[in-house]
C-alpha cells in the first residue's frame, strides 16, 4: 500500500488537531482580555480594584518542565511512526501496526489530559500525567491532602487510562 501525498499530509493534520486539542484542554485558564482604549488612547481600566493587586497563577517550574519533557517525548514517537507511514521501503503491515501505534499515542495523549482537566477540577492547583507502558504517574500540587484524596485520584486515574494502569499519586507541596 503506498499512501499518496493527500494521506500523508491528511494524518499529519489530523494527529496536529488531536495534539492542539489536548493542549487547549489542559491548558490554564484563558488570558482577560485587557484591550480596551479610552478616548485619550490609553489603556482603559476599571478603577473598582484601585489599590489591589491581582496576581496571576502560573504554573510551578517542576510543572511545565515535566511537560515539556513529555510533549517532547511524544512529539518524537509520533515523527518516528510518521516516518515508517510515509516510507516507501516499509511493507505494508509495517505501515499499518505504526498508523495503530500511532493513534494509540494520540489516544492516551488525550486521555492524560482529560485525566489532568478532571484532577483540576477537583480544586487541586497544578497536575501532570505521565505514562510509560502500563505505568502512569501522576503528581499533584496540593497544599494539603490525605490517603482518601490519593485513592479517588488513583481510581479516577484507572477509571480514564484503564484498568491495566498502575497508578502511582505523588503530591507536591504548594510553595
Amino acid at each position: 500500500m503506498v499512501l499518496k501525498k493527500q494521506t500523508v499530509w491528511l494524518l499529519t493534520m489530523l494527529s496536529l488537531i488531536i495534539v492542539l486539542s489536548v493542549f487547549y484542554i489542559s491548558s490554564p485558564e484563558p488570558m482577560n482580555y485587557s484591550g480596551d482604549v479610552n478616548e485619550n488612547g490609553e489603556n482603559a481600566t476599571n478603577n473598582e480594584n484601585d489599590g489591589t493587586v491581582i496576581s496571576d497563577m502560573t504554573r510551578d517550574d517542576t510543572f511545565i518542565a515535566l511537560e515539556m519533557a513529555r510533549e517532547e517525548k511524544r512529539s518524537k514517537m509520533e515523527a518516528d511512526y510518521m516516518a515508517v507511514i510515509v516510507s516507501a521501503d516499509v511493507t505494508a503491515e509495517a505501515k499499518s501496526e505504526a498508523y495503530a501505534k500511532l493513534q494509540e499515542l494520540n489516544e492516551l495523549a488525550a486521555n492524560e489530559g482529560m485525566l489532568e482537566e478532571l484532577i483540576r477540577i477537583q480544586g487541586y492547583d497544578d497536575v501532570i500525567v505521565t505514562t510509560t507502558g502500563n505505568r502512569a504517574n501522576i503528581l499533584v500540587k496540593a497544599s494539603e491532602h490525605t490517603k482518601k484524596d490519593a485513592a479517588a485520584i488513583m481510581l479516577l486515574g484507572m477509571e480514564q487510562l484503564g484498568e491495566d494502569m498502575t497508578v502511582m499519586v505523588e503530591f507536591l507541596p504548594n510553595n
